[in-house]
Formats: structure tokens, C-alpha cells, sequence
């Protein structure tokens, strides 16, 4: 049960993180450049 809400909650999440794309791509490549850094340190 816990999952299912918290699974609903990460495609909510994913559904306006895509629809924020257009407006934040600076930020999501900048956000994908840390999250590269991190996993090579």
C-alpha cells in the first residue's frame, strides 16, 4: 500500500518535472552535471 502512494507520488512528481522542462533546461543540465560529478567521485 505504502508503495503504490509513494509510486503515484514519483509519477506526479516525473509528470511536472517534465512539464517544467521547457522553462528550466538550464538548471536540469546543470542538475544532470552534478549528478555525473557525484557518481565519478
Amino acid at each position: 500500500m505504502l508503495f503504490a502512494v509513494d509510486y503515484s507520488h514519483f509519477l506526479i512528481s516525473c509528470t511536472a518535472y517534465l512539464a517544467a522542462l521547457p522553462k528550466h533546461k538550464t538548471a536540469i543540465s546543470f542538475l544532470l552535471q552534478q549528478l555525473a560529478a557525484a557518481k565519478e567521485a
